[in-house]
């Protein structure tokens, strides 16, 4: 058992996994602030008065 390769490829192996999170934690944060940017623009596009009032004739 090579005692060195494995203390390296164990490491390499930790170095990836810590880039994986940081990747998956900066999408996550890019998603909600597009989120974000869309709940915004769907509120701004909306009119106010459409919907409030029903003409119903008989």
């Amino acid at each position: 058992m090579n005692i060195p390769a494995l203390s390296t490829a164990l490491s390499q192996i930790d170095i990836l996994r810590e880039v994986n999170i940081a990747l998956l934690q900066k999408n996550m944060d890019n998603m909600e602030v597009s989120n974000l940017n869309l709940l915004k623009s769907i509120e701004t596009s909306v009119s106010p008065n459409i919907g409030q009032n029903v003409d119903i004739k008989l």
